[in-house]
């Protein structure tokens, strides 16, 4: 399919929307140098790398556009992720790993945001947010706002002015991480372990409970079951199951590792996939389904 872009290094998937999965992929090419003037030596030909931006039809197998984007830190992909799906375009962060030098230079500290057209992958407009940085859990809805961890706090902006809605105050020495959006509330995280609901139109916190796994470690990732009836809090220590409602805790799973004393330790975080009435939890080689509500 990218017979046209020989050696193409595809980077991880940066988000999917039914049949449709977006990506990053570089190639190298050789650059001949330019023929040299008279009496002058020739130069040496350079090898560039060349990155592009993907929409990929799974079903269809076949790829919808590429559109190329600045090539990331070595090896030269940047790791991109999309953090809005919207009818008429997607939105997009970079994750701050693969950012080059002269990038995080010229980004002063803040981090940005890239809006691709859906149908044609053209890049529309590059936008900051008050002051969320390059590493700033962030994700966008349907309808126009943004929301991403500033300092401690989690705020809410208007995603095509960059004008700020409204703040919810976090934990001290805590960070919010990703949140999840879903119908009239938006589902948060915390690295202090703690789990929440906020109102998307106001900011109003309707509850916040904690997963009472000690100490502050990556926040928590959610997964929200078939029914949104049931809010899935999974990180390195255990699962956590919520009522998505009113932040009933409902119960929590850990696994005992390896069977054989001698195996190796797992470190891995857990994963929660919903599908249908159930969720499936990976951790490492081990999977386990729940029934859920």
């Amino acid at each position: 399919a990218f017979g046209d872009l020989p050696g193409l290094a595809v980077g991880r998937p940066a988000g999917s929307s039914g049949p449709v999965v977006w990506f990053t992929g570089s190639h190298t090419v050789t650059v001949k140098a330019p023929k040299p003037k008279k009496g002058k030596k020739q130069g040496k030909d350079r090898e560039v790398v060349q990155a592009h931006f993907f929409a990929y039809d799974i079903v269809q197998r076949k790829e919808l556009w590429r559109t190329p984007v600045p090539a990331g830190r070595a090896p030269g992909a940047p790791v991109y992720r999309v953090v809005g799906d919207r009818s008429a375009d997607i939105l997009v962060r970079q994750d701050a790993v693969s950012l080059t030098a002269a990038e995080l230079k010229a980004a002063k500290g803040k981090g940005s945001v890239r809006s691709f057209d859906q149908k044609t992958g053209k890049l529309l407009w590059t936008r900051s947010y008050g002051a969320v940085s390059p590493e700033a859990a962030t994700a966008g809805d349907e309808d126009g706002s943004l929301y991403a961890a500033v300092g401690k706090d989690l705020q809410a902006f208007e995603t095509d002015t960059a004008k700020p809605l409204w703040r919810v105050e976090g934990s001290a020495g805590s960070a919010f991480g990703t949140p999840l959006v879903a119908g009239p509330l938006i589902h948060t995280t915390e690295r202090s372990r703690l789990v929440g609901a906020v109102e998307r139109g106001s900011g109003r916190l309707v509850w916040r409970r904690s997963t009472e796994v000690p100490g502050i470690g990556n926040a928590p990732s959610l997964t929200l079951s078939g029914s949104e009836k049931t809010l899935i809090a999974a990180d390195a220590v255990q699962v956590t199951a919520f009522s998505a409602a009113d932040g009933e805790r409902l119960w929590k799973f850990q696994d005992i590792g390896s069977a054989d004393p001698k195996g190796a330790t797992v470190s891995a975080s857990y994963r929660a996939f919903a599908a249908g009435e159930t969720i499936v939890i990976q951790r490492d080689r081990a999977f386990y389904a729940f029934p859920v509500a």
